[in-house]
């Protein structure tokens, strides 16, 4: 048995999808698991244990390279594929396995088109909340006869050491997001370092973040910026040596749930960003309105402009950490 999972992207789809390596080397301990993915997310993949391999697409060899790949992989012999990202290239690789690489069988994680219009449009409760990413990589796997259960973290693999130098005792935080609408409001986050006096901050995030300087001003002694200045995996490593990492519904709020770090999770317009392990938290309100979107894209159309996000508020988060942080929920 030879199984090829097919995720090219992005960095919280590919962290959600990881617990499903691992319940598929226990179903079948002496099969070899492959991974296809863009080259700019496979540092996510290389260091886990039941992976044999980790094949890289690089985007700017254009739709060539991948008809290149393909037909390298015809000599792997796949005799099972599960295609997680769903794509026309992934359609068109599934279309290879099906007429040159003789593969047994296939499963594809569907993408409810119709349902997220009925879900966001129409608003029918059509999936069942909240709604979990990594289990619905799962749930395609039982055509495989694997049960809908998600094994314990870990699933992500940092590097056992680091160049950076980070603090004996922290908080990892991730200030930004992809979409505006998402994002907890910075004096949220200014004034829950205020909050923690006793704490030192880790600050996270991507080059264009340069907001996030903004927090060390309120207490430089206490909070390191690190937006910029580190790969997707060496974030990974600081979340993984944080005590606690705080996010909205973002790709390192779901490696903190992979990795098995506790955190907490601010989720406000959006449906599917909803952690699945022991160790994570949710801290949402309550509106008629919410969820609006699929990933934070979709216009506020609260009369108060990202109500939902505003509605969790600094002391609510603090006194959560500090629970959190005496080990009274873990």
């Amino acid at each position: 048995m030879k199984i090829l999972i097919v995720r090219f992207s992005s960095f919280g789809d590919i962290v959600q999808a990881l617990p499903c390596v691992v319940s598929l080397h226990r179903a079948y301990p002496t099969a070899e698991i492959h991974w296809l993915s863009r080259s700019d997310f496979t540092e996510l993949l290389t260091g886990h244990p039941n992976l044999s391999k980790v094949i890289t697409i690089d985007k700017s060899t254009g739709f060539l390279g991948f008809l290149k790949i393909l037909i390298a992989l015809k000599k792997e012999n796949y005799t099972h594929v599960y295609d997680a990202h769903n794509n026309l290239r992934s359609l068109i690789l599934r279309w290879f396995a099906r007429l040159f690489w003789r593969t047994h069988s296939t499963v594809i994680r569907p993408k409810h088109r119709w349902k997220r219009f009925q879900f966001f449009k129409l608003r029918r409760p059509v999936f069942t909340m909240p709604f979990r990413g990594a289990l619905s990589y799962a749930d395609p796997l039982r055509k495989w006869s694997l049960l809908r259960t998600l094994v314990p973290p870990p699933h992500l693999f940092p590097p056992v050491t680091s160049s950076l130098v980070l603090p004996e005792s922290y908080i990892a935080i991730a200030p930004s997001a992809a979409w505006e609408t998402k994002r907890w409001p910075l004096d949220y986050w200014k004034s829950l370092i205020t909050l923690l006096p006793q704490t030192k901050f880790v600050v996270l995030g991507g080059e264009k973040d340069t907001f996030c300087e903004e927090l060390v001003a309120v207490a430089p002694n206490r909070v390191i910026n690190l937006a910029g200045k580190c790969s997707l995996i060496e974030s990974c490593y600081v979340v993984k040596h944080s005590d606690l990492t705080i996010s909205a519904d973002t790709g390192l709020l779901h490696a903190a749930d992979q990795i098995g770090t506790p955190n907490i999770g601010l989720i406000g317009p959006t449906a599917f960003g909803y952690t699945s392990h022991k160790q994570s938290i949710i801290l949402e309100s309550e509106l008629s309105c919410k969820p609006c979107s699929k990933d934070g894209r979709t216009p506020c159309k609260n009369p108060v402009y990202q109500k939902c996000m505003k509605d969790i508020l600094p002391e609510s988060v603090a006194q959560v950490a500090t629970t959190l942080l005496t080990g009274a929920l873990r």
